[in-house]
């Protein structure tokens, strides 16, 4: 987990360096003059109430608490918008907000699973191999999809999987795993990975203390200003 923070600390970095301009509308997830607010916010506000509650239940509460917080972390589709685009800004290209996922595919969302694929192949290319080992270590749809559809018990320390295919635990197909010594240690991963990044996204947000001129493309190359003050970042000129 330590590596995988270490790559998401310089994939903010490089971003910064390598295009500010691209780098703050990333930031405000700028979809345009008439944009409402983003997801994000909301994201970060329901995970810690979860985690609050994750940490203060215990047998089954906390289970279902741990599934939850689990599920929600991989389904909010702006933290792979903002991760997807620091990448194509590293790599000398411009971010987007609607990146793969805002339109509809074969008339449905892609879902969890598509999005991180997505995102895996951009990660590679900008060489962030321990946040793709995070996603690989950490992501088992068969726990969201069994638990968003009320598809699996609890018996002791068992989740139990019902009308699924089995989960792959170490190479073998299981129906059912251990609370305790399977799902838990996933959950702290994603606490640790959650804590990091919301970290890194608001403190670039408050590092911009000072009004600041920059160059970008809007539409043109422009001198553009970049409007901060004591509580950070509050927009372009």
């Amino acid at each position: 987990m330590e590596n995988a923070i270490k790559d998401l600390k310089s994939l903010f970095e490089e971003a910064q360096a390598a295009n500010e301009f691209e780098f703050i509308l990333t930031l405000i997830n700028f979809k345009g003059m008439a944009s409402i607010e983003d997801t994000l916010h909301e994201w970060f506000e329901a995970i810690e109430m979860y985690k609050r509650l994750y940490t203060e239940f215990k047998g089954k509460e906390k289970t279902r608490m741990a599934c939850l917080l689990y599920s929600t972390f991989f389904e909010n589709s702006d933290f792979y918008n903002v991760l997807g685009s620091l990448c194509n800004i590293t790599l000398g290209y411009r971010g987007s907000s609607y990146f793969f996922w805002k339109t509809r595919k074969q008339d449905r969302l892609l879902g969890t699973g598509e999005k991180i694929s997505f995102v895996v192949e951009i990660l590679n290319d900008c060489g962030k191999q321990h946040i793709i080992q995070f996603f690989n270590d950490n992501h088992h749809a068969t726990i969201r999809n069994t638990f968003f559809h009320a598809a699996y018990s609890l018996n002791e320390d068992a989740y139990n999987l019902h009308d699924s295919d089995p989960i792959r635990i170490e190479g073998v197909g299981r129906y059912y795993f251990d609370v305790n010594t399977f799902l838990y240690p996933l959950v702290d991963n994603v606490v640790k990975l959650f804590d990091a990044f919301r970290s890194l996204y608001r403190d670039s947000f408050a590092s911009y203390k000072d009004d600041k001129i920059i160059k970008g493309f809007f539409p043109f190359l422009r001198d553009i200003e970049v409007n901060g003050g004591e509580d950070g970042l509050n927009g372009l000129l």
